[in-house]
């Protein structure tokens, strides 16, 4: 700005203050002269506070507004569906070189402050998140240059996930992160998907390793109606009335349980007794000792099964006996 548009913007401010009558918004200094050929010289420098360039009512009144209170997010976020029963990383030895200098020799012969410098407490995030990747994904690759199959993605894509489970939970904020973690979250489910496709046994195992619980896509996802929303409350509830009555009848089978085997003990005590009292050898069976006592045993014989249509045959054959005669090898 020339020397002339500063003389104008400092004539502005003045006539500015004076009209609002101000004395705490006054300008600091103007002991130059309005004089152009004065002013590089004697003009010194000019601070203006932020109040006094605010001219209308409401500028005036938005700037000193209530500043708002922002309330921090009382909705819980949770990462539930993503599978993740323990969302900690392995644990790490800082005292242990950064990945990629384990087998160094010049760092094994360095120096203890070389040694700590090189060691993953002087690293930094990337570095601790490397190594964590690396222990996991050396327990389930099938050989040293695997480095594309299906349990390294997962197991690579747990550890990052959980790292970064770990950050959206701290910054809310973070909606890029979160966007991201999503995807990964997604990206493993299918990778997952394709697993338990090609190998059954081996994606147990990889569930089992990094601690993973996997819930299959419904076959069938429609939005119910209100109808069917109805029938499947009184569905569910007829199940829990029905599942309580049969665990009470379940806990009084049990209780007359033991008091059965109470009456069944003395009933077998009192029996033994009373075939000692008959002379029945000792530890032979039921049928041994009544057969020794001289007791005939009831045996119990099935009648055979007759059939409606013969009975109705044979009072037929009965009414008309003169007539005719039921075959032997009539087939009923």
């Amino acid at each position: 700005m020339n020397i002339g548009g500063l003389i104008r913007l400092q004539s502005n401010v003045v006539r500015l203050l004076a009209s609002r009558g101000t004395r705490s918004s006054m300008l600091l200094t103007t002991g130059a002269s309005r004089h152009p050929a004065d002013i590089s010289t004697q003009c010194k420098t000019h601070v203006f506070y932020e109040s006094s360039l605010i001219g209308t009512t409401e500028q005036r009144r938005f700037y000193n507004r209530k500043k708002t209170v922002k309330i921090p997010p009382t909705k819980p976020l949770s990462f539930d569906y993503s599978g993740d029963l323990d969302y900690s990383l392995p644990p790490l030895d800082l005292d242990s070189p950064k990945l990629g200098f384990e087998n160094s020799a010049e760092l094994l012969e360095a120096t203890e402050v070389v040694k700590k410098i090189y060691s993953l407490g002087f690293g930094d995030g990337q570095d601790q998140l490397k190594k964590r990747i690396s222990d996991v994904v050396e327990k389930v690759k099938l050989h040293p240059a695997d480095v594309k199959s299906l349990e390294v993605r997962i197991a690579l894509q747990t550890v990052i996930i959980r790292n970064q489970i770990k950050h959206c939970l701290a910054f809310r904020k973070d909606k890029v992160s979160k966007a991201q973690l999503i995807e990964r979250i997604q990206a493993r489910t299918r990778n997952l998907r394709n697993l338990r496709q090609l190998d059954h046994a081996k994606f147990i195992w990889i569930l089992a390793q990094l601690n993973i619980k996997y819930t299959p896509k419904p076959q069938y996802n429609r939005k119910l109606s209100k109808r069917a929303t109805r029938k499947k409350a009184a569905r569910d509830a007829a199940s829990a009335v029905r599942k309580a009555k049969l665990e009470a009848f379940r806990q009084k089978l049990e209780e007359e349980k033991v008091v059965f085997a109470e009456y069944k003990k003395k009933e077998l005590a009192r029996i033994a007794d009373e075939l000692k009292e008959l002379g029945a050898p000792e530890g032979a069976s039921l049928l041994d000792s009544l057969a020794a006592v001289n007791i005939d045993v009831p045996v119990n014989k099935k009648e055979p099964f007759v059939s409606r249509r013969r009975l109705l045959l044979e009072k037929k054959f009965k009414l008309y006996a003169h007539r005719a005669k039921i075959p032997d090898t009539y087939e009923f």
